[in-house]
């Protein structure tokens, strides 16, 4: 996190009742969804304009969302909610079980905003290199638009929007483990040919979610210490 960060609450509560949820939820299918590219960057832009770049998410938010009973993934999913001059994107994380059912409540992120370039020195099984590839080109698009919220089910290839990304549970409780810290959530957009690509130029941008812990020096960790486990996400859909 760099020293410029200023936070900005959406909500009072970091918790999100259903009815909301599902409210905010829907409401993010329909704007997200709407045809031809729609540009949808006033949404990423915070009240003093500058654009979202991470989320963290408090460490008491992450021992109770891996506490819940049962758990096997955490599950992020896309918000449109009100905010203070415009509706804003936002999500929501909650643990499910391995049949994908709901075991912990709606939690809300502390949402942290950066006028400057991300912060990328982090631990994840991704190169630091790629990492900040991805939320560089999400900071310098200069346009989000909903394109980038396009991805396809596995069966009929059939386009569909972006709801959000699944996690598994190793990744947040390696968090806890290794650095007893906050996690961030970093915005990236990845780039690379679908399979319908018939030429070079034809790039597809898909916005994604970087999970960092803290960095920690090589010191602070001892000689040989492992580095923090995360797997990328899956997305939703295809996954479930």
């Amino acid at each position: 996190m760099t020293n410029t960060e200023t936070t900005t609450a959406i909500t009072t509560s970091y918790l999100l009742s259903e009815s909301d949820f599902d409210q905010y939820a829907a409401e993010w299918k329909v704007f997200a969804g709407q045809p031809g590219g729609t540009p949808l960057t006033d949404a990423f832009f915070t009240s003093n304009d500058t654009r979202l770049l991470t989320l963290t998410i408090p460490l008491e938010r992450i021992q109770w969302l891996v506490s819940a009973v049962g758990v096997r993934q955490i599950r992020a999913r896309f918000l449109l909610m009100p905010g203070s001059a415009r509706k804003q994107f936002n999500l929501a994380l909650f643990a499910t079980d391995a049949t994908g059912y709901r075991l912990s409540a709606y939690y809300l992120p502390e949402q942290y905003y950066a006028a400057g370039t991300p912060d990328t020195k982090v631990y994840e099984p991704i190169p630091d290199d790629l990492a900040s590839v991805w939320q560089q080109k999400w900071q310098a698009a200069a346009e989000i638009t909903t394109d980038m919220f396009t991805t396809y089910t596995r069966d009929t290839h059939e386009s569909a929007v972006l709801e959000g990304y699944n996690f598994e549970i190793k990744d947040f409780v390696s968090v806890l483990f290794e650095t007893g810290q906050n996690i961030t959530l970093g915005l990236g957009l990845h780039q690379y040919h679908a399979p319908t690509a018939t030429s070079e130029e034809q790039l597809t941008s898909t916005f994604g979610l970087v999970l960092q812990a803290p960095a920690l020096g090589q010191a602070a960790r001892g000689a040989g210490a492992a580095r923090v486990d995360f797997d990328m996400a899956f997305p939703c859909p295809p996954g479930t």
